[in-house]
């Protein structure tokens, strides 16, 4: 494996220094990192090799990644955003799948008849649940506040949740904050929302991105409120919603 550059700029195939990995080709022992920098992941397939693997690049800012992305055709449109330590906005993973990896059904009650009704609802309920708990500590939550974005397809209700203008100090009060909202939860429901999402450099796929060699974007669901408190260029609203 080695460095690659795509549209001049340099991307990794590690992120991390470990094992018996060359430090030339980590991203963060590279003299390409910046500690304040915006880094990304992109799903990239090598020649001879059926899977894809993740390969990583830092930006200076949100805006330097937008203004270079916007250049790549759609179908090279596959990023995502590493949560690199650090501050972070409140944030939920929904992930209900119909089948297994088998073909089999995947969870008990759940069907292609009623997944995303299902879906819709936990979504719901999260939402309710955070009110509730931010209340419980003296502070208003709307609505407004919430960035609701959508990918689901038609066997998979997958939806994410972020709350705007909050922030954690870092991964672990992500993860305590996570802990208390589900707890208020209906325990139909807790299961559906994904756990391990809050771990250090965690990847999140980017608003208008899909996966390699598929088709479905990431897109703002229709039910989100939320309207950037800044001007509507496309430049700010990508940077309004993310993490």
């Amino acid at each position: 494996m080695s460095v690659l550059r795509i549209n001049n700029h340099t991307f990794y195939p590690y992120l991390v220094h470990k094992d018996r990995r060359p430090t030339n080709l980590c991203l963060l022992s590279s003299n390409n990192y910046l500690s304040n920098g915006f880094l990304v992941a992109k799903d990239h397939l090598y020649p001879n090799k059926p899977k894809s693997s993740k390969i990583y690049a830092c930006f200076a800012t949100y805006l330097e990644f937008y203004l270079w992305m916007r250049y790549l055709p759609s179908i090279e449109r596959n990023f995502y955003e590493i949560i690199h330590m650090g501050p972070q906005k409140p944030h939920f993973d929904i992930d209900i799948e119909v089948f297994d990896k088998d073909g089999k059904l995947k969870s008990k009650g759940v069907t292609l008849d009623n997944f995303m009704e299902i879906g819709t609802a936990t979504r719901n309920n999260l939402l309710a649940a955070c009110i509730e708990l931010f209340g419980e500590y003296g502070h208003s939550l709307t609505y407004s506040k919430f960035v609701i974005t959508d990918s689901s397809t038609n066997n998979k209700y997958s939806c994410h949740v972020i709350i705007d203008e909050n922030f954690h100090h870092n991964e672990k009060d992500a993860k305590e904050f996570y802990n208390l909202v589900v707890a208020k939860m209906d325990k139909s429901f807790q299961s559906y929302v994904d756990h391990a999402v809050y771990g250090k450099n965690q990847q999140f796929r980017l608003l208008g991105h899909n996966k390699i060699n598929k088709t479905k974007v990431k897109r703002v669901d229709p039910v989100t409120t939320w309207q950037p408190s800044e001007d509507c260029s496309d430049e700010n609203i990508f940077q309004l919603r993310l993490f």
